[in-house]
């Protein structure tokens, strides 16, 4: 098994758990893609998780209210992985 396979198989079995956490599609998406970087604009987000542009701040809502994610600066805002 090449490594491209590994690293498939165990994305595929992390976001089966994060959807048996309760997350959505975008939710687990985009939480995914917030733990392999410190922080991220939403439209960054967006772009990296495949989330629509006009949905990311929704899901960022929700994954913040899950307790997934946090918002790490205001002015600009900046969210990560909890």
């Amino acid at each position: 098994m090449s490594a491209d396979q590994t690293e498939e198989i165990e994305y595929q079995r992390s976001w089966r758990r994060l959807q048996q956490l309760g997350l959505n599609s975008y939710e687990s998406r985009s939480y995914m893609v917030l733990l392999g970087h410190p922080r991220f604009k939403a439209l960054e987000l967006a772009a990296r998780a495949g989330v629509p542009r006009q949905k990311v701040y929704e899901v960022l809502d929700s994954l913040m209210e899950k307790g997934f994610a946090q918002m790490v600066q205001e002015k600009t805002k900046l969210f990560s992985a909890v």
